[in-house]
């Protein structure tokens, strides 16, 4: 593995004061819908547990959110009803590792032997499953989990004849504390704020703000992940000051600026390698808003495509939501499987100045 170096690109050095840790990570969570409404959910229906997870009923539309008493951890999902319908799990991000905790094994409904089958696909190829033989006491004190290929979707089912051939087909799944790990732990947080304005410790209109946004990446398999491409792009209303890198792991930075806003998007091409369980520092931005010319879009080109050098002052004009990049991304392999995996983009909140 090559020694970590630091690449630096100046424009402008800013002092900073901390206040504020705002993130966009992606990493291992569980999903255990203690949050979540109770009642039936549409199919690709995401829990408030997971920005990345969306269930889906293969059969209508029957998913509901409720305690089942002794056939959940108090709050679980349930699969309506006893058909061959059975749960499906969409991932947006490639994962690595799940197990989900399963109750409903009725014994007044299933024969000794019956399985609870949970299969994982990447794309439509399938990479692995797993079987459980139920112990058919109907609580909630039975694991099914999976690990060591990538994967990006998933299903469960309760595989059952029943006692009563031909009354019915299938048995309620109920799923809950769903541990998910996907293959990288992929960080974007804003590690310091330095506030312009009144300093109350709220972003206004007119005020001048600046921040430090770092780039952390882990690897969560035991599998190396080589990485051909790192990329990110910076909000057309936004400014960078400094860029600083790992050059030694990452290699060179290439910047390139697309548009009429002149959007700044950063790319590494060498590539890089990243062995079970090494964790990496990335890059880190320091940035603001683009100076208000008075023109409209902060940061209008001049003839020659030079940003807008009249005098004027980094700051929001309109009020909502404003997104300072879009995700970091990686894309590569794991082994000859391609893989690519982006970060949420960091925004803020700007308010009508009083």
């Amino acid at each position: 593995m090559k020694k970590l170096n630091i690449g630096l690109v100046i424009a402008i050095m800013t002092s900073l004061l901390l206040v504020a840790t705002p993130v966009a990570a992606i990493g291992a969570h569980t999903i255990d819908f203690e949050s979540d409404t109770t009642g039936s959910k549409p199919n690709g229906w995401q829990s408030v547990g997971s920005m990345v997870t969306f269930f889906t009923d293969s059969i209508g539309a029957d998913l509901q959110v409720g305690d089942y008493g002794v056939q959940s951890d108090d709050q679980a999902l349930a699969v309506y009803w006893d058909d061959p319908g059975y749960l499906i799990m969409d991932f947006s991000v490639p994962m690595y590792s799940i197990s989900l905790d399963f109750g409903n094994d009725d014994p007044s409904y299933t024969n000794p032997g019956e399985e609870a089958v949970l299969t994982l696909y990447n794309g439509a190829t399938q990479v692995g499953q797993e079987k459980v033989v139920m112990n058919r006491n109907d609580i909630m004190d039975q694991t099914i989990s999976f690990s060591g290929a990538v994967f990006d979707s998933a299903t469960f089912y309760y595989d059952v004849a029943g006692p009563f051939p031909g009354e019915w087909t299938g048995l309620i799944e109920i799923v809950d504390n769903i541990d998910l790990e996907p293959i990288v732990e992929f960080t974007k947080e804003i590690t310091s704020v330095e506030e312009g304005g009144d300093m109350d410790g709220v972003l206004e209109t007119g005020e001048s703000w600046n921040w430090t946004l770092e780039v952390n990446i882990k690897n969560l398999t035991d599998q190396t992940i080589t990485v051909e491409k790192l990329h990110d792009r910076l909000g057309g209303d936004i400014e960078w000051h400094v860029v600083a890198w790992s050059s030694g792991l990452i290699g060179d930075l290439e910047i390139d600026y697309k548009g009429k806003t002149k959007k700044v998007f950063l790319n590494w091409y060498d590539g890089f390698q990243l062995d079970p369980g090494q964790e990496v520092w990335l890059f880190t931005l320091w940035i603001s808003p683009d100076v208000n010319t008075g023109r409209g879009t902060a940061n209008n080109p001049d003839k020659n495509g030079n940003k807008n050098p009249k005098a004027g002052h980094p700051e929001y004009t309109e009020a909502g939501e404003h997104c300072l990049n879009s995700g970091a991304t990686i894309s590569g392999y794991i082994g000859d499987v391609p893989i690519e995996v982006s970060t949420n983009p960091v925004c803020v909140e700007v308010v009508e100045a009083d």
